[in-house]
């Protein structure tokens, strides 16, 4: 993969297999933005690949080492990020009285809460943000 040109804006979207990411990526490519986008379902990737201008990078947000694999593969494809949108989520419908409590975990651990993804990405991607001199991070969290 080629760098990007200096002109050029450069963003790392997680939860971009569907839903907001998915719909920011497409914004983005489509104005020729570099975008980076991050999910964790391979196949919802490919087909995001196969419609815009985007490279794919599979990643769990809730394991910091999968949060330190995109971040390097970033940081080998471009000069440092203009901006960091964090989608990756899960949903659970119901009352909470109703949802399993190992369900709703899971779910705050997929949005951020603590020590999970948001902060994994966060903390990785600071790393290519000194690097540029720059970096705005967006979430949902």
């Amino acid at each position: 993969m080629a760098r990007k040109r200096s002109n050029t804006k450069t963003v790392f979207i997680t939860g971009a297999g569907g839903g907001l990411g998915g719909a920011t990526a497409r914004y983005l490519a489509e104005r020729e933005w570099q975008v980076f986008a991050a999910d964790f379902d391979a196949r919802a990737l490919k087909a995001l690949a196969a419609e815009v201008d985007v490279t794919p990078v599979q990643l769990d947000v809730t394991d910091a080492a999968s949060c330190e694999a995109a971040r390097r593969r970033v940081a080998r494809a471009c000069d440092g990020l203009d901006g960091v949108v964090n989608f990756a989520g899960i949903l659970a419908v119901g009352s909470v009285v109703e949802i399993d409590p190992d369900v709703i975990r899971r779910v705050l651990d997929k949005q951020g809460s603590g020590l999970g993804g948001f902060m994994s990405i966060g903390k990785s991607h600071a790393k290519v943000y000194v690097e540029k001199d720059t970096g705005v991070d967006f979430g949902d969290v």
